[in-house]
C-alpha cells in the first residue's frame, strides 16, 4: 500500500473530523470569539441562550472549564484527535475480530446501512438503558441511540484498553460529532486498518507517528499478545 497516500488521507480524514467538532461546539454558540455562559431559570438550563435539560449542567461545567484552562484552539484539537484515534481503534479491532462482543460498531456484518449495534445492543453488557435505546430508535431518533451505544462501547473498552479509550468525559461526549453519519474517517480507518493487517508495521512507526497515533503501536503489541494468548489457550 501507498504510505504516502494513506498518510495524506489520513490528514484529510482528520481535519474533516476537526471541522465536524468545531460545528458541534457551534451548536451550543461557542466558537474562537464566544466562550461558554450558563444560567438557571425556573428548572431550566440555559447555555449561550438557548435551553438544555438541567441534568446536562455538569457537562456543561466540564467544558466551561476546559476552555478556560486550553483554551479554544487547543480543546477543538484535543477532542478530534481523541475521536479520531477511538473511532480507527475500534475500526482496527472491528475488522480483526477482537471487539469483546464480536458485534461491529462502526458497521454492518451483512452489507445493512445501519450498524450492527443498532439492531444487537440488547444482546450486549454495555452500560446503557436498553428501554431508552428501544425508545430512541422506535421514535425515529437513530443518531441519538447511535451516540449513546458508541459512547457506551468507548467507556467498555476502556476496561482492556485503557491506554487508548480513557473513561470518556463529560465535554468530551458533548463534542462528540454525529457519529453515525459515514464519515470519512471511517473510510480513513479502513485504509488504516488493511495496512496494518497486511503486516505493514516493520517501518510503520513514522507514518502512525505522522498521523498522530502512536498508539496504535501499543494496540498492536496488544494484539500480538493477544493472538499468543489464544494459541496457547488451544487445544
Amino acid at each position: 500500500m501507498n504510505k504516502t497516500e494513506l498518510k495524506n488521507f489520513a490528514i484529510f480524514a482528520r481535519r474533516n473530523l476537526l471541522e465536524k467538532v468545531t460545528l458541534r461546539a457551534k451548536l451550543f454558540g461557542i466558537d474562537e470569539k464566544n466562550g461558554l455562559e450558563m444560567r438557571e431559570e425556573f428548572g431550566q438550563l440555559y447555555v449561550n441562550g438557548h435551553p438544555y435539560e438541567l441534568k446536562m449542567k455538569s457537562a456543561f461545567q466540564s467544558l466551561a472549564k476546559q476552555l478556560k484552562v486550553k483554551g479554544y484552539k487547543q480543546l477543538i484539537e484535543e477532542v478530534a484527535y481523541t475521536w479520531f484515534n477511538r473511532i480507527i481503534a475500534i475500526r482496527y479491532m472491528e475488522v480483526n475480530d477482537y471487539l469483546p462482543e464480536r458485534v461491529n460498531v462502526l458497521s454492518s456484518s451483512t452489507g445493512k446501512t445501519e450498524p450492527d449495534i443498532l439492531s444487537q445492543f440488547e444482546t450486549m453488557d454495555l452500560d446503557i438503558d436498553v428501554a431508552e435505546i428501544k425508545d430512541l430508535i422506535n421514535q425515529g431518533e437513530i443518531e441519538k441511540a447511535y451516540r449513546k451505544l458508541f459512547i457506551a462501547q468507548c467507556n467498555a473498552l476502556h476496561k482492556i484498553l485503557p491506554f487508548l479509550f480513557e473513561k470518556i468525559n463529560d465535554y468530551t461526549e458533548l463534542l462528540l460529532p454525529d457519529v453515525y453519519c459515514k464519515i470519512k474517517v471511517q473510510r480513513c480507518a479502513k485504509f488504516l486498518c488493511k495496512w496494518l493487517c497486511s503486516g505493514a508495521l516493520h517501518g510503520g512507526a513514522a507514518v502512525i507517528t505522522c498521523l498522530d497515533l502512536p498508539n496504535l503501536l501499543q494496540l498492536a503489541a496488544w494484539q500480538k499478545n493477544h493472538d499468543c494468548r489464544g494459541s496457547m489457550s488451544s487445544p
